[in-house]
């Protein structure tokens, strides 16, 4: 029997989405399409991938997908690949997976060097190179023009895409050396987006790049956890820590609320979360 190959490729893994959706129905999530829902204009990523323009809950099979991807085309044989779905994604996405069910039960370890923050590394830097704005970065061209689709054309042009994914060992190997924290939001629900990872640089929190030794990386973990990764590491620390503590300098007037604004705001386009967003939301998404 041949190996069933995966058309719908995920840029954000279906057992990472599994952490924002109702407990009653783990299959679904509510995608919001931020820019339409809230600012009425704009769009990033390519329509009729069963995105909707008004929020709906969707089975996380059809969020955050494009055809073919990820693919390689095998001249001799005339097929398409399914090597990186297969290969390095499913490695890095099983290893991780443990690391999630140990932040939920509290035994992570975050220590430098450990392998517990081994595998989130190479987790947000594969988060970070499979995005699909990547095409249009290593291609040079505008992000309504990079060539997503499944056609043969588009997939042979992708090649460079695909060889960002030798990068991620090294991207990790930067990332380990931040100092890491762990916050946990006891009432309120963080949210995600098509763009899981991002980064902050300063104390307005403008657009960072991970070169940067001052700036700040974010991932939501699931609804009530968020990882960051500031400055350079403290090589005693483990940090766990609840809400009040983030940031330090504003202690307990951040919540959730705060911390969802700036994920709406670096979002491409959608945003994941295991309920609708709240409508008021809309007059200071910019």
């Amino acid at each position: 029997m041949s190996k069933q190959f995966t058309v719908k490729q995920h840029w954000v893994p279906q057992f990472y989405l599994k952490h924002f959706v109702q407990k009653a129905d783990q299959e679904k999530c509510y995608v919001t399409d931020v820019k339409r829902y809230y600012q009425g204009d704009g769009k990033y990523l390519p329509a009729g991938y069963g995105q909707p323009s008004r929020p709906a809950r969707l089975p996380i099979e059809n969020v955050a997908y494009i055809e073919y991807l990820y693919s390689d085309f095998d001249e001799t044989t005339a097929t398409f690949s399914n090597d990186l779905e297969d290969g390095l994604f499913h490695q890095i996405e099983t290893s991780v997976g443990a690391v999630f069910q140990k932040i939920l039960n509290g035994t992570v370890d975050l220590s430098i060097n450990s392998d517990d923050r081994v595998q989130l590394a190479m987790f947000i830097a594969n988060l970070h190179l499979r995005h699909p704005r990547m095409v249009a970065e290593v291609l040079g061209v505008a992000r309504d023009q990079a060539p997503l689709g499944k056609e043969l054309e588009h997939v042979k042009m992708r090649k460079e895409f695909r060889e960002l994914q030798d990068f991620v060992a090294p991207l990790a190997s930067m990332l380990m050396q931040r100092d890491w924290h762990l916050y946990r939001f006891s009432s309120d629900e963080i949210v995600t987006s098509d763009t899981p990872v991002f980064v902050t640089e300063g104390e307005n929190m403008e657009v960072g790049s991970f070169e940067s030794p001052t700036s700040t990386v974010f991932l939501p973990i699931n609804h009530s956890r968020l990882l960051v990764l500031r400055g350079v590491a403290q090589p005693k620390l483990n940090h766990i820590a609840a809400v009040p503590d983030f940031p330090a300098e504003r202690k307990s007037t951040i919540g959730a609320e705060v911390i969802n604004r700036f994920i709406i705001n670096y979002s491409e386009q959608y945003v994941y979360s295991s309920k609708e967003l709240p409508a008021e939301w809309a007059s200071d998404i910019t």
